[in-house]
């Protein structure tokens, strides 16, 4: 499957042929005289000259054979390839796209389980991409168009709902640690959301946030830590618990105090004051 994505940065190449290439001109004039061709059977063919319309198409045929030894995938000398044998016989047009379509179904499904089929995931990819510019309403052509792309890395395939929303709580839990300042918990936690969903651009938007925040608070613990620890152990012993509670608040203001031991402390006063 890797090579398959490695071959996945080439899966346009060719298909368009874009004025900076090197075969633009050439492969444009081609173009060209092959539409060229194609109109002037269309026309020859509508005023009942047969013979002079299949001639033409013969030789857009022949140029767009010439097309394809030099850009394969090209969509647009594909279609037009497609677009005559439709205009040439349309009933058996019809045959012969549905056997192709099945046909580019199969190379494709056996190619996505081959860790060496990338090559044959293309064609078929690129065969069935051509089809859907004549017929994109064929049953089923869309969503297996879709699954290639997914196993080309050209898209990326949905979250489950499940997933999504883990992912949202995962986020959510990290605002909240960011707003009350810890953010070292935080980071952990919004690094877990993105993993879960790299595509939220609202995650890694906070992640920055959190991260600028660690770079520019670096907290130590208070010099008297240790005498404050104790006042609060003193006042709970004595059932002063709002007096514990004041002192715990304004230590808490600082991540750096928040131990365990300390939070214990925390707990115990909650509970005793019944919050």
């Amino acid at each position: 499957m890797m090579k398959i994505v490695e071959n996945a940065l080439n899966a346009n190449n060719g298909r368009e042929v874009l004025p900076s290439d090197s075969l633009y001109r050439d492969v444009s004039q081609m173009l060209r005289s092959a539409k060229q061709s194609f109109e002037k059977g269309k026309s020859f063919a509508k005023s009942g000259k047969s013979a002079e319309a299949s001639a033409q198409f013969v030789e857009a045929l022949q140029t767009l054979e010439i097309l394809r030894s030099l850009v394969p995938r090209n969509m647009a000398a594909n279609k037009l390839r497609l677009e005559i044998q439709q205009f040439q016989d349309p009933a058996q047009f019809e045959i012969n796209f549905a056997n192709r379509v099945s046909q580019a179904k199969e190379t494709a499904a056996q190619a996505a389980k081959d860790s060496s089929g990338g090559e044959k995931l293309l064609q078929a990819y690129s065969e069935l991409s051509d089809l859907a510019e004549i017929n994109p309403n064929y049953p089923g052509l869309k969503n297996t168009i879709l699954e290639i792309e997914y196993s080309l890395g050209k898209k990326k395939r949905p979250l489950a709902p499940g997933v999504k929303k883990q992912a949202e709580q995962l986020a959510m839990e990290a605002q909240k640690l960011f707003q009350s300042g810890n953010y070292q918990e935080a980071f952990k936690k919004i690094n877990k959301a993105i993993s879960t969903d790299n595509e939220n651009q609202s995650f890694k938007t906070l992640r920055t946030k959190i991260s600028a925040r660690l770079k520019t608070n670096v907290y130590t613990r208070d010099s008297n830590y240790a005498d404050r620890y104790q006042e609060i152990v003193e006042f709970i012993s004595s059932n002063r618990y709002e007096m514990a509670q004041e002192i715990i608040s304004e230590m808490w203001k600082n991540p750096a105090n928040r131990t365990d031991n300390l939070t214990k402390l925390k707990n115990r006063v909650e509970r005793a004051l019944g919050k």
